[in-house]
């Protein structure tokens, strides 16, 4: 998880990604890993995929705030996206 974060922190997303991929292989329950994933996602504009990361990790961690805040940020952004703009 500290190497995935570090590696999102130098721009490398592909390589953080697969990194969070593994570390919750190896323990699916780590509501931080998860939502780091979320945020790469989201990172990648993959917001679906985003979104339900952020809510698996609320799921492991009920009242986790960084997951609450990754819901609304990216549930706001599928809105704004869906949302045709008049001409």
């Amino acid at each position: 998880n500290d190497l995935g974060a570090a590696l999102a922190l130098q721009g490398h997303l592909s390589e953080s990604l697969a990194n969070f991929v593994e570390a919750l292989r190896r323990n699916p329950d780590h509501a931080v890993a998860r939502c780091n994933l979320a945020a790469v996602l989201e990172a990648q504009g993959r917001h679906e995929e985003s979104l339900s990361e952020y809510k698996r990790a609320l799921a492991v961690k009920p009242g986790y705030r960084r997951a609450e805040e990754g819901i609304r940020r990216v549930a706001a952004a599928l809105v704004k996206r869906s949302t045709p703009t008049l001409p």
